[in-house]
């Protein structure tokens, strides 16, 4: 996908920018009519509720503006064919309205635009590019976990995506934090051994459930590191720990609620769908994507399941070079 010979080019109509944002870091990629990539930009977090309004906007400011100093003879304006702006953070109508004034805004300070531009939920861009916009569902377990499906006809229900605080079901942080509280109520007496108590405390280099308490509350611990512990989780799982198979267990079903969910209320269970499993809850945790898959192909026989392998990037580029695209803000 990447193209050799990086060299600046006149300011004609560009096929297509893509921009990847995210609660860590920006991309921003122009490619030519092949998805070929002519440059790349990078920057920080571009999801508006965890960088705030201004981080957001100035992430997208230096990301586009890099490729576009790497890509672009630079005069004025400087137009594409299409933009796809895949952003986390894209939930509900009101994050609509503000992700549509923030990039108007970005778009007005870098001088670009577009004959057609795509605003959407990151989720669903990498679900459109996978599927070439034929039906289909993604389900996302990583620190977060969501689900979208679509029925090739510019119709897409979501669930889940609620966040660590009240939601992500399945996700690495949701498995960590159950693995938590399975080790807090074996210290209570509440619950039964397992593994995971001397397992999790040696990981962190904590030396007694009390402090596994205060690292919880404390300024030490994140999303990240507790979804960490799902590695762990899955290790013991693997020595015939119950209570960590208990905990995946669970995961699994809540990441198939997630999916049916959505799917049921799109696609026929009979027609051939394609389901894209994303995240590194479902890329490396073996037992959770076996489980999985067994499930869907049990409740929708007819079923292509594939593994995301591809950067996320690479999906939002193949979505935004699909000429029937009819989706957007």
């Amino acid at each position: 996908m990447f193209s050799s010979g990086l060299k600046k080019v006149n300011n004609a109509a560009f096929p297509l920018l893509a921009v990847d944002g995210g609660g860590t870091k920006t991309l921003a990629v122009i490619t030519d009519s092949k998805g070929n990539v002519m440059g790349i930009g990078r920057s920080h977090a571009s999801n508006y509720q965890v960088a705030g309004i201004k981080g957001a906007n100035n992430a997208l400011f230096e990301a586009i503006n890099e490729v576009l100093l790497k890509v672009c003879e630079k005069k004025e304006m400087v137009k594409f064919q299409t933009g796809v702006f895949a952003l986390a953070g894209i939930d509900t109508s009101e994050d609509r309205d503000v992700v549509k004034r923030m990039v108007n805004d970005v778009c007005h300070r870098t001088g670009i635009y577009f004959e057609k531009l795509i605003v959407e939920n990151d989720a669903l861009s990498t679900l459109i590019g996978a599927t070439s916009n034929q039906p289909g569902a993604l389900v996302i377990s990583g620190t977060g976990s969501i689900a979208f499906a679509h029925n090739g006809r510019g119709e897409y229900v979501r669930a889940g995506g609620w966040g660590h605080k009240v939601g992500d079901e399945g996700s690495g942080y949701w498995i960590g934090m159950e693995a938590i509280r399975a080790i807090l109520k074996m210290s209570d007496g509440r619950g039964p051994n397992t593994l995971l108590k001397d397992r999790v405390l040696e990981a962190i280099n904590l030396p007694t459930v009390e402090s596994l308490y205060n690292w919880v509350y404390g300024t030490k611990s994140s999303v990240d590191t507790i979804g960490a512990i799902a590695q762990i989780v899955e290790a013991c799982t693997v020595e015939g720990d119950a209570v960590s198979k208990n905990i995946l267990d669970s995961a699994t079903d809540e990441l198939f609620s997630l999916l049916y969910t959505v799917m049921d209320k799109t696609l026929d269970a009979d027609e051939k769908i394609t389901i894209v499993l994303q995240g590194g809850i479902l890329k490396h945790n073996q037992y959770i994507q076996k489980q999985l898959g067994d499930k869907v192909k049990g409740q929708f026989p007819n079923s292509r399941l594939i593994l995301a392998n591809l950067e996320p990037f690479e999906y939002i580029v193949q979505r935004g070079l699909l000429n029937n695209s009819n989706i957007d803000i």
